[in-house]
């Protein structure tokens, strides 16, 4: 319950901050923290989220390496936007070793979840690998 009580409260932050509808003066450095904080604590959106801060630079400094670590651990719980995200940082070697491979086992992943991002990053490195062919 400590967890969704952090989660929660970082979510309103992030979108007061996002909104410039932030009166108690809270900034994407103190929403990085607590966020930090619950993804620490194995919240998976919350390991999500802030991967996607490290990737930004939003909050916090832009360090890939740190954010593959939590959207694999995110990934691993099932998030499918962290797979898909995931895939990215193997498609764009961003934190990682560029694969093809690994992409692509990301990608299907989080489309056999239903992320249509996923399915047309599949569909893109396809069409790709056709027109590598000709």
């Amino acid at each position: 319950m400590k967890n969704l009580a952090i989660f929660l409260f970082i979510v309103t932050v992030c979108c007061s901050c996002s909104n410039g509808k932030n009166p108690e003066g809270y900034g994407d450095s103190e929403a990085a923290k607590w966020l930090r904080m619950a993804a620490e604590d194995g919240v998976v959106y919350a390991q999500y989220y802030y991967a996607e801060c490290c990737l930004d630079g939003d909050g916090t400094k832009v360090d890939a390496a740190e954010a593959v670590k939590y959207l694999r651990s995110a990934a691993g719980a099932g998030c499918h936007q962290a797979m898909f995200l995931l895939g990215k940082c193997y498609r764009d070697g961003r934190g990682v070793k560029p694969s093809e491979k690994e992409a692509r086992k990301y990608f299907e992943a989080a489309a056999k979840k239903g992320n249509a991002d996923a399915k047309a990053a599949l569909l893109a490195m396809e069409r790709a690998a056709r027109a590598q062919k000709r």
